[in-house]
């Protein structure tokens, strides 16, 4: 099968490049280190790092300064996403950036199989080779679910007398040496953080703590059924998500194995138990991300049922890919239509809590976190992006508009998004509040967000790691991305002018690089739909075509079913059908280089993407010095 590599996104601007450097000029600072707010200041940054600060009428400036006019604005440290799946969307990435998340913290990057790529932009990004947030990458270890949880037990009894199977092959942490060597396979990947997850067992459970302590890497968590929430809390996990807490402070708590969605309880003495968990998790030392923009999602989309069009006709949701909307859109999709299924039940209506727990809920998580957050429990803003209904980027300003709703001032909210995270995700050197000597990671607003936290909409500019992106070219970057959505929503593709040393033409923007030559429309575990534009210099082009197809099982040629006259050549076309659905074929031969051009598709897309991809392609492909 390809490898899926993604082709990293260039820096838009040279400022932050080498040692150039940009001046905010006159302009209030809320540099997070404490409740204030520095007035008419000048901050000077060179490269990626600030390396002045002080009153505007005494700090010089240097000649050759990009400045940015200050005035009237305010200067906070960039945003930190401490839950963000980026999944297969790297267009996330720009999201974040426009929406001045200059940090993100993905939970599961290992999710949906793109966790090298994820790794490999968390890489380049570090490197300043692509523009993005900062990411913390972790890798989620889980089990099966209790009816499969049996598959294992008797496989060294199956295959040992012709094999020794490597369980860690299966990435699921059936027991605890399993939970144990995976953490130390994470580790060994690159991953900075492990992600605890439903269906293990308590003593694989444990294993698994005690190896990402043996390894230093912070845990995460889901509460899995067979562990209880104070075991887990003691034991130093993260507990991500309002409803993992639900379980210490409900009455007749009801926990099925798996996803805790249809966990059945009452919560009517939950008030009067929340003191007991908030000294529980004071004594531990415990935070947590409670991700309310997840929850209040999901209470709305739920309250929206069966039709959800109207939700999702809102602005931001013009900024999601068409493949994700589409399954937003369906309510018995995604994650809640694997909850539907292992219920049972046909309908969502079915299932969900009743429409007065669900405000009791809601009413009892904004209680919580002013308790947590008075007491002194370093409480994390993360919006679960992904999740949904919940966009990327956009989603972090209402999960601090949310945080405000529930009972704390804007600089509390504020604090979870910047200097909070930055200390429990051990980068308090480097990024959350504005200092000298720390990465230049800001966001310049028009308006106090101290005042309203609303107003960290407002943006004016980012700047992430010294590159200075005013609000023009963030603004750019959306319609770029609207554009593009637009045309797949519509069955079109815009194709864009490329180039190497043997040819050019055209090629899907927006689409993956997988290897030089081939583009994958998205991850092709999922999605088959690949284009290939390739030279080979002395071979037949029989010959070439067929050790193409050979990734596709194809062994034989037919005959060609048509012809088409390119811009520089006449090229055989062929039609075919396998395994990885229609193919279609272009060859030819110009001097003694053989070319190819193929499209492989599913049968409903097929004839769509040969007008709009297939046949442009082959049209402008023109080799070199023709």
């Amino acid at each position: 099968m390809l490898a899926v590599a993604l082709a990293a996104v260039p820096s838009t601007s040279a400022a932050g490049a080498d040692n150039e450097a940009v001046a905010f000029v006159a302009v209030d600072l809320i540099p997070m280190d404490s409740d204030r707010i520095l007035e008419n200041q000048t901050v000077l940054v060179t490269g990626d790092r600030i390396t002045q600060i002080g009153p505007a009428d005494e700090v010089v400036v240097p000649e050759g300064t990009t400045i940015v006019d200050g005035e009237g604005k305010y200067l906070i440290p960039g945003l930190v996403d401490a839950h963000n799946h980026i999944l297969d969307n790297f267009d996330s990435l720009i999201l974040d950036v426009v929406n001045g998340v200059t940090t993100i913290r993905d939970p599961n990057a290992s999710y949906v199989g793109t966790g090298a790529e994820i790794l490999d932009a968390r890489d380049e990004i570090a490197a300043g080779t692509r523009l993005g947030p900062t990411i913390f990458a972790a890798k989620s270890i889980g089990a099966l679910p209790p009816q499969f949880s049996n598959a294992f037990e008797n496989l060294d009894a199956v295959t040992g007398p012709w094999m020794t199977v490597d369980r860690t092959l299966f990435e699921l942490a059936v027991d605890p040496q399993t939970g144990q060597e995976l953490v130390a396979k994470a580790a060994a990947e690159g991953y900075d953080i492990i992600k605890v997850n439903w269906f293990l067992s308590l003593e694989t459970f444990d294993a698994v703590m005690a190896a990402a302590r043996a390894n230093a890497m912070p845990v995460l968590a889901h509460v899995p059924a067979a562990v209880d929430v104070q075991h887990l809390i003691e034991s130093g996990g993260e507990i991500q998500h309002n409803p993992n807490l639900l379980a210490y402070v409900a009455k007749d708590y009801t926990r099925r194995p798996g996803a805790n969605y249809l966990d059945v309880f009452d919560l009517s003495e939950a008030e009067e138990r929340l003191p007991d968990l908030v000294q529980l998790m004071v004594d531990s030392g415990a935070s947590f991300t409670p991700t309310f923009a997840t929850d209040e999602a999901a209470f709305t989309l739920f309250d929206s049922l069966p039709d959800w069009s109207e939700y999702f006709s809102r602005e931001e949701y013009q900024y999601v890919p068409p493949a994700t909307l589409r399954e937003w859109n369906d309510p018995t999709g995604g994650e809640l239509g694997i909850v539907l299924r292992d219920s049972g039940a046909s309908t969502l209506e079915e299932i969900l809590p009743p429409v007065e727990q669900r405000r009791q809920m809601m009413e009892h998580y904004q209680r919580q976190l002013v308790a947590l957050v008075e007491a002194g429990v370093p409480v994390l803003a993360g919006s679960d992006a992904s999740a949904l209904g919940v966009v990327w980027g956009f989603s972090q300003h209402r999960e601090l508009e949310l945080f405000v709703e529930a009972g704390l001032n804007p600089h509390q909210a504020l604090a979870a998004a910047t200097r909070i995270p930055a200390e429990v995700m051990g980068g308090a050197d480097e990024f959350g509040t504005v200092e000298v000597g720390k990465r230049a990671d800001l966001v310049l607003l028009a308006a106090n967000p101290l005042d309203e936290i609303s107003n960290t909409r407002q943006i004016e500019g980012v700047m992430v790691r010294g590159q200075w992106l005013p609000a023009s070219e963030l603004q750019a970057m959306l319609d770029e991305l609207k554009t593009r959505y637009s045309a797949e929503t519509q069955g079109a593709v815009t194709m864009e002018p490329f180039s190497n040393e043997q040819f050019s033409g055209l090629a899907p923007a927006g689409w993956n690089v997988v290897e030089p030559g081939v583009w994958a429309r998205g991850n092709l575990d999922e999605d088959p739909t690949v284009l290939a534009q390739l030279a080979a210099p002395g071979a037949e082009p029989e010959t070439f075509a067929l050790q193409v197809l050979e990734r596709y099982s194809i062994t034989s040629l037919p005959e060609a079913s048509d012809s088409f006259q390119g811009a520089q050549s006449t090229w055989d076309i062929y039609l075919i059908r396998g395994q990885a659905g229609v193919i279609g074929l272009a060859l030819t031969e110009v001097g003694d280089t053989a070319y190819l051009v193929l499209l492989a598709a599913s049968p409903a897309e097929a004839d769509g993407l040969a007008e709009t991809v297939f046949f442009p392609a082959v049209g402008a492909f023109a080799p070199v010095g023709q």
